[in-house]
Order: structure tokens, then sequence, then C-alpha cells
């Protein structure tokens, strides 16, 4: 029509820009969701970090160009949609500062998909049951769970010898099968002095080939960048994670081989963490806790019922190529061990290795260790049978395996 400008390429972010829309991101052709969730995903990331809209969304064609696999159907297939993306600016638009140490921790998602994941690795080989194996604890594997529901870190509280380790295997194993947990289990033993650093290094180990791939070499990147590459990977892959014995990081009187300022370090890692995809199983003797800050969801361990300690004792006679019925009676034995798994197993070890099998004899031995046994009216049973017990560890046969018992 006379006098009418018609505009042939007219779309809404024209409309949004001549109305002061600073920037519009357009995508004119399709991308799949796997694509779209990944270039909008690091475009956030790129203006949170204080680039321009511009500089983001040319960050992310360049990354898509150079990964151009797509996760479409069932094979990966390559699409160069790296065009697709497209900005708008009438003018540069900085949403936030830029940092002065800018990390560039991008790793693609592509490199971080299940099928890259290890399935067995030697962060795997902590994980390691008795060898009479588990008995029990359906109230804790339970109470666990629903903890893990509304919750990202649990702290599992209990005395020498109870089965803290076991348990947490034995729940890491049964909610790895039944919840649709489908990731990695790791386990680190806080039985030494272990940083941060040490702690992130094994996750990193796991991850090896993936941040390879992703051009990321962990001994060479600075701890501010490792720290958000180890962050980057939990919010993508669901990791379930044992920290074992962290009574250790400190003591009732507040002693601790750990600094302030690493155990701050360790309750920040888990403060952040615990917003991604990962879980904590924390396992700890009866202590404060105060480095921790109420981060985590107690659960206390219980002492085995009578019906579970004969099932132990039946199993560590059964290795031992015996029977129950080779000792008349049991119970003074069972009585005394107070629940405590480790403490069965001592007790159980000295009666075969020293031929206890009359009811006369047993009581003697249950006797002759109560004598031992010091307390203080608050002890609990089965802690002060260990104690009784490992005075005299040397007939103990799991001596070499005490720490597997928890």
């Amino acid at each position: 029509m006379e006098g009418t400008v018609v505009d042939a390429f007219h779309s809404i972010a024209h409309d949004a820009a001549s109305h002061g829309v600073a920037a519009v991101l357009a995508l004119p052709y399709g991308l799949d969701p796997g694509s779209a969730a990944t270039a909008l995903g690091r475009i956030y990331w790129a203006l949170v970090h204080g680039e321009t809209a511009g500089e983001a969304v040319t960050r992310v064609r360049k990354q898509l160009r150079d990964l151009p696999d797509r996760q479409v159907t069932y094979d990966p297939v390559p699409l160069q949609d790296a065009a697709v993306p497209v900005i708008y600016e009438t003018a540069p638009l900085r949403l936030l500062a830029a940092k002065s140490k800018r990390s560039r921790v991008q790793l693609p998602l592509e490199v971080l998909s299940h099928e890259a994941v290890p399935r067995d690795t030697e962060a795997r080989a902590g994980l390691r049951l008795p060898l009479a194996g588990f008995f029990g604890r359906d109230e804790t594997i339970l109470a666990l769970d629903r903890v893990f529901d509304t919750r990202s870190v649990a702290l599992l509280v209990g005395s020498t010898g109870l089965g803290k380790t076991a348990a947490a295997v034995e729940f890491a194993e049964w909610y790895a099968q039944t919840s649709g947990f489908d990731g990695v289990v790791l386990f680190t033993s806080f039985d030494y002095h272990k940083r941060l650093s040490a702690v992130l290094d094994q996750l990193a180990g796991v991850f090896d080939q993936a941040l390879e791939k992703a051009g990321y070499h962990w001994a060479t990147l600075p701890n501010e960048e490792r720290l958000e590459v180890v962050l980057h990977v939990l919010n993508q892959i669901p990791v379930f994670w044992i920290w074992d014995n962290i009574g250790h990081v400190e003591d009732e009187e507040g002693h601790s081989p750990w600094t302030p300022d690493e155990q701050e370090e360790l309750a920040n890692f888990l403060r952040v963490a615990r917003e991604t995809q990962a879980k904590f199983l924390l396992t700890s003797r009866p202590v404060t806790h105060r480095w921790l800050g109420g981060l985590a969801m107690r659960v206390d361990l219980p002492a085995l019922p009578m019906r579970e300690r004969l099932r132990l004792a039946r199993a560590l006679a059964e290795k031992d190529g015996s029977s129950l019925a080779d000792v008349d009676d049991w119970r003074p034995v069972l009585k005394f061990s107070g629940g405590n798994p480790l403490a069965v197993r001592c007790l159980v070890g000295r009666m075969f290795s020293e031929g206890i099998e009359t009811t006369s004899r047993v009581r003697n031995l249950v006797d002759s260790l109560r004598s031992k046994v010091s307390t203080t009216g608050k002890e609990e049973q089965g802690t002060a049978a260990v104690n009784a017990v490992l005075e005299q560890i040397h007939y103990c046969p799991v001596k070499s395996r005490i720490e597997s018992a928890g």
C-alpha cells in the first residue's frame, strides 16, 4: 500500500527492542531439549559471572559447535545447531559486575553422562561388609531412608563396634537398589587427618576421564576452580557419599588434628553441596560435632536385638566350620555383648579358639570379663563389653578387621 513501510523480517524480538528491552534471546529454530537445557544453563552461568548477554550467547554457540553430539533418540546424533541461539542487543547488557578472578569452569553435560561414569571405582573399594555378613538394622535403614526424603546430609551415630560403617555401606547398597538412585557411591574415611582438598581429589579421581575430555586438568586447577568443578559434577550426577568416622574431626574436649579453618572448610563444602544432587551419610561416635553446626539430621544406631545377635553368632560359627549346637548355652555371652556386633565377634572368636563349649566355662568367661569392666553407670553394656574384650585383643580373630566392623 502507498505510504506504508512493510518490515519483511518482523519479529517479536524487534518489537521488544523497539520498546526499550536491552537484550532478547531468540531461538528461531527448534533445539532438542537437551541442547536447550545445556545452552540456557551456560548462558545463566555466564551472566552470573559478569559476562554480557552477547558474550554469553557467543560462548554457548561456540560450545554447541565444538560438541555437536546430541542424545536425540537412543544413540548420539551429530547436529550442527550452533547457529540457533540468537541474541538481539541494543546495547551491551551486563547484569552483574565481572569478577576479577572469574573461573570459566563449564563442564559439558555430554561428558558427564551416566554412561561416562565408571561403575566400579577404586573409591568403591572402601565399601566393605563384615566377612560374616550383615544382619538386622531394618529400623536404621528405614530411618535413614526417611531422612533422605527431605534432607541431603544424615549423621549416623553409634558407639565403638556397633557397626556404623557396615550399616552405612548396607544402606548405600539398599538405597541404590530400591529408591531409583542411579549414580556413584563414594566412601571416604576420616580415620586420619584429611583436608577438604584431599576429599575433593577422591571425587576428581572418579571423574578423571570426563574432566580430561572436557579439557580440565585437575592437577593444574587452582583450589577455587577445583571446588567449582566438583559442585558442577555434583549438580549433574547423583553421588551418594559416605564420610566415615567424622568423630575424629573434633572430640568432646574440642581437640582435633583439624584446625578450626579446616573444620570450617569441610562444613562449608557440605553446606553448599547439599543444594546439589549429592547425598551425604556421615558416621561418627557420639560426640558433639560442633563444627557441623546442625547441617546433618542425626540417626542413632541401636544395639542388636537378641535374635540378631544369635544370627550373627550362627554365621560366625559357620564361618569357623562349627555349629551353635557345639556350645551348651550361648545366652550369657550374647547378653554380655550388649548387642554390640564387635563384642559378639570377638567373644565368639575366643570361644572357638579356646574350645569353650560347656555352660560352666561360658559363665566363667563372662564372669572373668565382667570383672575387668569399669563402668560409670552411664556406659552402655555393649561398649563396656568391647572395652573388656579389647584388653585381651590377642585372641580376637577380627583384630585386623576391626575397622571393617565399624
